[in-house]
């Protein structure tokens, strides 16, 4: 436990020395929302995300992390008003890791209702707060990006840290 307080203190620039345990739950229950608030989740399959709706555009890169068990690759995908970054393992089952999602239309809403064209008055229930003086809210790895014009959304970043 100590361990855990002592890396999150250390390594996550969302969380400050002086946080209680209760803060820092607070911080880890806002990344658990994050994995679950996409259309799809943090952890799925290619075929899962490719099943999302009509595929645009894809391309995919070579990725190599030293303790990878299966080859993996850099893939993005993109949809009418989505796009979905993940590194896919290659495997039968093409298991993705999905680290970065940009939304960028109201076709595609958060599991909160929130979405592309609302107001920024709409955050005001997000469990933490942003950095100051910004629309980026963190929780202990994982943050969320509103974009806006003249208070409305326009587009929404949600990045993933992916293991």
């Amino acid at each position: 436990m100590k361990l855990t307080l002592l890396f999150i203190t250390v390594c996550s620039p969302a969380l400050q020395a002086e946080m209680s345990f209760s803060q820092i739950q607070k911080y880890e229950a806002f990344d658990s929302w994050l994995y679950e608030t996409l259309p799809i989740g943090s952890t799925t399959t290619e075929e899962k995300i490719i099943g999302l709706g009509k595929l645009i555009e894809y391309s995919e890169e070579e990725y190599s992390v030293d303790h990878a068990a299966n080859p993996l690759k850099a893939v993005a995908y993109r949809f009418s008003g989505l796009e979905v970054s993940a590194i896919v393992e290659q495997t039968n089952v093409k298991k993705a890791y999905v680290t970065k999602v940009s939304i960028h239309s109201n076709n595609w809403v958060l599991s909160n209702g929130i979405a592309v064209g609302q107001n920024i008055n709409v955050l005001s229930n997000l469990l933490v707060r942003p950095k100051d003086g910004t629309l980026n809210y963190c929780g202990v790895n994982n943050c969320i990006v509103f974009h806006a014009n003249h208070n409305i959304i326009n587009a929404i970043t949600v990045t993933l840290y992916a293991d």
